[in-house]
């Protein structure tokens, strides 16, 4: 466990990995008053440092707009479920054996049925962090109430 700095009202806090002998550093932060952490990556760069994530949270009310829309976006199941529906109709199709994609380049059938696999993965994980993001949300609301 990494440790929580604070800075303007937010918590943030890093997760460092180690892929094949390189690190990766991922930044996460939230509202003191919140119990959900959100990714923070720089936009404009490749590595997000930790003075980006300071710079950021050097202005609550942008950062807590960016927090709060950030939130609405990943815990709305309806669009979760419809994402998940178009990744597995996609699914359905790039493995269907009628697929042909037709031209000269061998790999292309292969690497549309990897896509398609990779966004059917990542459609499921979507819903299930909207799934769990909307119960904490409706236990501090019922708490609160």
């Amino acid at each position: 466990m990494s440790k929580v700095h604070v800075k303007n009202g937010f918590e943030y806090k890093c997760e460092r990995s180690n892929y094949g002998g390189n690190w990766d550093v991922t930044w996460y932060y939230k509202p003191i008053n919140q119990k959900i952490f959100l990714i923070y990556s720089c936009s404009d760069k490749h590595k997000t440092l930790k003075a980006d994530v300071e710079m950021h949270l050097s202005d609550p009310e942008i950062a807590l707009t960016e927090y709060t829309s950030h939130l609405t976006r990943a815990s709305d199941i309806k669009l979760a479920e419809h994402n998940l529906k178009l990744a597995q109709e996609y699914s359905d199709k790039v493995n269907s054996p009628d697929f042909d994609l037709r031209g000269n380049n061998p790999n292309r059938e292969s690497k549309a049925r990897k896509y398609a696999e990779y966004g059917l993965d990542s459609a499921e994980s979507s819903l299930k962090t909207a799934i769990k993001y909307t119960e904490i949300l409706n236990q501090d609301c019922a708490r609160t109430s």
